[in-house]
């Protein structure tokens, strides 16, 4: 069932939604914030067998630590709303992205399956993260999967 799900269900993604609060002044933001802005970069893309991208979508969000960038995919039989939250670790050059991640898929037989996930990932500015959806198909499965990946970078600080 579960190849059916996702052959079924990943070519026929029909919106890609990204949503954060944007941090577009930064003399918005709190003394304490200023300078600590962070670009989140987020590659979503759907892989088919021999890891061709069959679909892709990019964004990059501008957000402050503990402020989630959120993505949302759609499709006929499939919903995937994904929040990544950075955390700035004092003291360390190693920094905290919670990854929270909620899927509805409606199977053949008309049952919807729900499956929720979080997770707290150690990173390093720069670093690629790779987040699976729907799980990391084993090789030769003959089936697509949907990969996404985020990078967390700091924004330069403004010079007057």
């Amino acid at each position: 069932m579960r190849q059916t799900l996702l052959t079924g269900t990943l070519l026929c993604l029909l919106a890609w939604t990204v949503q954060a609060q944007e941090v577009d002044e930064e003399d918005n933001l709190p003394a304490a914030l200023r300078g600590k802005t962070l670009t989140v970069l987020i590659a979503a893309r759907i892989l088919s067998e021999g890891d061709v991208a069959v679909w892709e979508a990019n964004a990059d969000k501008h957000t402050i630590p503990g402020r989630a960038v959120t993505i949302k995919m759609v499709g006929t039989n499939l919903v995937i709303l994904a929040s990544f939250t950075p955390y700035l670790m004092t003291g360390s050059d190693e920094h905290m992205l919670v990854a929270q991640g909620e899927i509805w898929a409606k199977a053949d037989s008309g049952n919807v399956r729900y499956h929720s996930s979080v997770q707290t990932i150690p990173m390093k500015f720069g670093e690629l993260v790779y987040f699976f959806p729907l799980g990391n198909a084993p090789e030769n499965s003959g089936s697509d999967r949907i990969e996404v990946t985020i990078e967390v970078i700091p924004d330069v600080e403004k010079t007057e």
